[in-house]
């Protein structure tokens, strides 16, 4: 039987168990390189689908959904509520409040109320910065969704304080500068685009690989 994940049977449950060591990932590319290489054998070379793309043993055309969990921060005191059809677990990210389980490592989201928001660009100014920082240096994928849009800012009664829009969406532009940042209007958009995301990360990821093994055979 075709294993679901991974490159051979033996060496799919290592790439599964791996995924709650951050170190060292399933979807390591050199760990599929090394195994393409120990298991060339003719009876295992690929072959073409009905619709003309290529069949790897253990390696299925599209990214297998089982591998997208979510991990929720344990810091994390109002997450988002994802759609019934998305696995969640909640365990300590590396950084932000968001990743993916498989590979904290790959791509990570910081959610930001507005008022959240605007606090960072006064009071937390300084301790924000560094952790935008710390999630730029520890993902390679970052994200922060703000909960709001540019209209909403602009009113300006989304936060207490002496803090203008103007301030706010200087703010905004500085750190745009530095990691991506999306705005939605609602929380249950927000966690949409966080699945979209971590689903489009790992699935990017997951092609990679495929190819690599691809190209070694």
């Amino acid at each position: 039987m075709e294993c679901e994940v991974g490159i051979v049977s033996d060496s799919s449950d290592r790439y599964l168990k791996s995924s709650h060591h951050e170190q060292v990932g399933w979807m390591d590319c050199d760990d599929a390189m090394c195994d393409a290489n120990n298991r060339n054998k003719p009876s295992e070379v690929s072959e073409l689908s009905g619709d003309g793309r290529v069949r790897i043993p253990g390696w299925p055309i599209k990214c297998p959904t089982r591998l997208l969990t979510v991990r929720i921060d344990t810091r994390e005191q109002t997450p988002w509520v994802f759609d019934q059809t998305v696995r969640t677990t909640v365990a300590t990210c590396r950084s932000g409040d968001y990743c993916l389980d498989i590979d904290p490592s790959l791509a990570g989201v910081e959610r930001k109320s507005l008022s959240d928001f605007a606090r960072c660009c006064g009071v937390d100014r300084e301790r924000f910065f560094k952790q935008v920082a710390n999630l730029k240096g520890s993902v390679e994928k970052p994200l922060i969704i703000l909960e709001a849009d540019y209209g909403m800012i602009e009113i300006g009664t989304g936060w207490r304080g002496r803090l203008t829009p103007e301030q706010v969406l200087g703010t905004l532009h500085v750190v745009q500068n530095i990691v991506p940042v999306m705005l939605c209007r609602s929380r249950e958009e927000a966690a949409r685009a966080c699945h979209r995301h971590l689903r489009l990360a790992l699935t990017a990821r997951y092609k990679n690989c495929r190819e690599f093994v691809r190209i070694l055979q």
